[in-house]
């Protein structure tokens, strides 16, 4: 399964330039009647709404497209947010700081990716193995997703640790793929664009 036929579960919002990182799963959303519900709905709406920059690596408003469904926020919201597509903008800043770099993608329809633009900027590995993980399974610990079949209750600490430990490697994943566009936008000329909206 590619990573774009993957059902989306998780929002990630980030604030610049010094972060303040939400994770809201999707999929395990509180009953829309409740206040619970009408507030992350609030919450959600605010942040895309009112002409806010919002930062993404690739199209924001495809992406977020996919979480209408959910009823956090709707088409009316996204249309007044001032998208900031930061792979877009790292290939122009990648081209006119590095010409001779044996990595520049020549092409106009050739995008880098956010592995390799964090690996050419920074020289660091960002871990992308969870991108195909099941994010539907939450990957909060409260929400006692975690089940065990009968045949296997003779090892269920076994089997409860290491769901506790992938659903650790998911969150470290979703955070740090928003600290990944964060810190990219701050590289590239979007740094003037971040402290003009701070």
């Amino acid at each position: 399964m590619s990573a774009s036929n993957c059902p989306r579960a998780t929002v990630h919002a980030s604030n610049c330039p010094r972060p303040i990182l939400i994770l809201i799963e999707a999929m395990h959303l509180p009953p829309k009647d409740s206040q619970t519900f009408k507030k992350i709905n609030t919450l959600c709406r605010t942040i895309f709404s009112n002409n806010h920059c919002i930062y993404a690596w690739g199209d924001i408003k495809q992406e977020l497209a996919k979480f209408y469904k959910y009823n956090l926020f709707n088409k009316n919201d996204i249309d007044q947010i001032k998208p900031k597509n930061i792979q877009d903008e790292f290939k122009e800043w990648f081209h006119e700081n590095y010409p001779s770099s044996p990595y520049v993608q020549i092409k106009a329809n050739e995008t880098y990716s956010l592995q390799m633009a964090i690996y050419l900027t920074f020289n660091q590995w960002l871990d992308k193995r969870m991108t195909l993980a099941n994010w539907g399974c939450g990957i909060d610990l409260t929400l006692h997703t975690i089940s065990i079949p009968r045949q296997f209750i003779n090892i269920k600490k076994i089997i409860i640790e290491d769901e506790q430990e992938y659903r650790r490697l998911m969150t470290i994943y979703a955070l740090n793929d928003c600290l990944a566009v964060t810190q990219l936008a701050q590289q590239t000329n979007s740094k003037k664009i971040i402290n003009n909206h701070s």
